[in-house]
């Protein structure tokens, strides 16, 4: 419930104008955090396969919370719009000062029509209306990603679909 009411109250807020409020610091332990994350939602799901690769070292600073909440709602979209079967994919590292945090899995590909609508509020695919949520998860994605100064992107193909974020999150790290 207070998921629900916090994705609520981001919607208003980005709807209004005011945009994502985030609370930025210098965060030495992202990677742990995101460890967290997707060790609760295996918890969660443990019918799902989730292999991660991530090597953040050093000082990020960005708002972890806000981070870790993109990285839960990509991965919440992998299990339940992804091939059961197939195992699903983060990524997360630091490359030529970028920060780049991907989730891919196997499954139908996301019909090149339908990628535009996919980050719009309360919009779902008429064949998933079953899965229960209300369609905010990629929407505040989408806002975690432009406060963040970010990009956000998704490539859906026949092998697989990868929902990746990039951004330069005034890196003191470790490039790996």
């Amino acid at each position: 419930m207070k998921r629900l009411i916090s994705d609520v109250m981001d919607l208003t807020r980005g709807k209004m104008g005011n945009g994502m409020q985030l609370n930025v610091k210098t965060v030495n332990n992202l990677q742990d955090m995101l460890i967290h994350t997707i060790d609760e939602l295996s918890g969660l799901h443990p019918q799902r396969e989730i292999q991660t690769h991530i090597d953040i070292q050093g000082s990020v600073n960005c708002d972890p919370e806000r981070i870790a909440q993109l990285l839960s709602n990509l991965l919440i979209n992998a299990i339940v719009h992804g091939d059961p079967q197939q195992a699903i994919e983060v990524n997360a590292s630091i490359e030529n000062g970028v920060f780049a945090l991907s989730v891919t899995n196997g499954g139908e590909p996301i019909r090149p029509e339908v990628v535009d609508k996919l980050f719009q509020p309360f919009w779902r695919n008429e064949s998933n209306k079953q899965t229960g949520g209300l369609g905010l998860g990629l929407f505040i994605a989408s806002q975690i990603t432009s406060a963040h100064d970010g990009s956000l992107t998704v490539s859906s193909d026949e092998n697989r679909t990868i929902f990746t974020f990039q951004a330069t999150l005034g890196l003191n790290a470790i490039e790996g």
